[in-house]
């Protein structure tokens, strides 16, 4: 993205390679995004911008950190932004609001060796993250005594996105994962939280938003309290508290 404003302890512009280095308190600002860092390298000519010393990006309602943060874009317009080293990404989706004007967020946490955001013509479609790669879905909590978590881990999981929402979760090699279920209730006037835990694994795990449903494929492994379940398939629905299993006959 063109970037518009750039504030710094100092800023050195090179003219004959389109080259600016501003170093100390770097905030720079544009129509896509905020970028904070302790140095950074602008590349005019190829579009590249490489932020350094504690950089943390902002675009919307996500936050982007890491060791090295590149934003790369062509004709001005964003299309990729590559954070290595400790990379961790937050993003805050608004799902709806409510009578009294106040919002309910879901939140996605995810974090790896590395993270990719690619973009089609300016617009977010898909997030990548490589090596020990760890995410945390959050769904808003809409007011009632239950809430839900789902955390997995992977060698890459990534998020694909339309309209700025995320659609599903995908999580290849080594994937295991974590979905937590908790309520609360008045117990003598006192209020016990109860947690129902379903640990799973399988080759390929995808979490798909629009029906909550969790599709295990490859070795699947699900396990809750004294219960296991094998199968080359399963599927599990965390709204309807349903899981189906498939063997690879079946499939």
């Amino acid at each position: 993205a063109k970037m518009v404003r750039v504030d710094a302890d100092t800023v050195e512009f090179v003219s004959d390679s389109a080259l600016a280095v501003a170093q100390g308190n770097v905030i720079i600002t544009s129509k896509d995004i905020k970028a904070i860092a302790g140095r950074s390298i602008m590349r005019q000519n190829e579009g590249v911008l490489d932020l350094y010393e504690k950089p943390v990006l902002e675009r919307g309602e996500s936050t982007v950190k890491g060791e090295f943060i590149s934003v790369i874009s062509e004709n001005d317009v964003l299309r990729q932004i590559v954070v290595t080293d400790s990379a961790r990404a937050e993003f805050k989706e608004v799902v709806d609001t409510l009578p009294d004007s106040s919002v309910l967020i879901d939140q996605s946490i995810l974090t790896g060796k590395k993270i990719n955001f690619d973009f089609q013509y300016g617009v977010l479609n898909l997030v990548t993250s490589i090596g020990q790669a760890y995410s945390w879905y959050y769904p808003a909590n809409r007011g009632g005594p239950e809430s839900n978590e789902n955390a997995v881990s992977g060698d890459t999981i990534q998020f694909s996105v339309a309209n700025d929402q995320l659609q599903t979760v995908t999580v290849l090699g080594g994937a295991i994962g974590t979905y937590v279920n908790s309520k609360e209730k008045s117990v003598d006037s006192v209020i016990v939280t109860t947690k129902d835990t379903i640990d799973y694994s399988s080759s390929y795990i995808r979490y798909q938003m629009s029906d909550s449903v969790i599709t295990l494929v490859g070795g699947s492994h699900i396990e809750s309290g004294t219960v296991e379940l094998n199968a080359h398939q399963v599927l599990f629905d965390t709204q309807r508290r349903l899981i189906k299993a498939y063997s690879a006959d079946i499939v």
